[in-house]
């Protein structure tokens, strides 16, 4: 179980270490914002359940600001508890498809 649990701590620390080097590159290339999503807003995408979508986001925000990244960063929702998760570090959320039950999302 041991093994397990740190060769997965091993891939989240790359994973986040990979989207804040994809976070700096961008902004090297010239990107103005950061727009960072967890689900696909694609016709006929699996819809991610909220948990994971959380899962997905947030530490990859938290990676981007510890590693001194000033540029504006949004996070890509529907979902209001995801919206909720990223604040307070974000002040722009972009929300394609609100549904009835989210209606709280903020966008920007």
């Amino acid at each position: 179980f041991g093994r397990k649990v740190r060769k997965k701590s091993r891939e989240a620390q790359d994973t986040l270490a990979a989207a804040t080097a994809q976070g700096q590159a961008l902004i090297a290339a010239g990107a103005d914002i950061l727009d960072v999503g967890g689900e696909s807003t694609r016709p006929g995408a699996h819809v991610v359940d909220t948990e994971v979508e959380i899962e997905r986001t947030a530490p990859v925000i938290r990676a981007l600001r510890d590693a001194g990244v000033t540029t504006p960063i949004s996070i890509d929702t529907r979902k209001a508890p995801v919206a909720a998760a990223a604040c307070p570090a974000l002040p722009m959320t972009q929300a394609l498809h609100r549904s009835a039950q989210d209606r709280a999302c903020p966008s920007a």
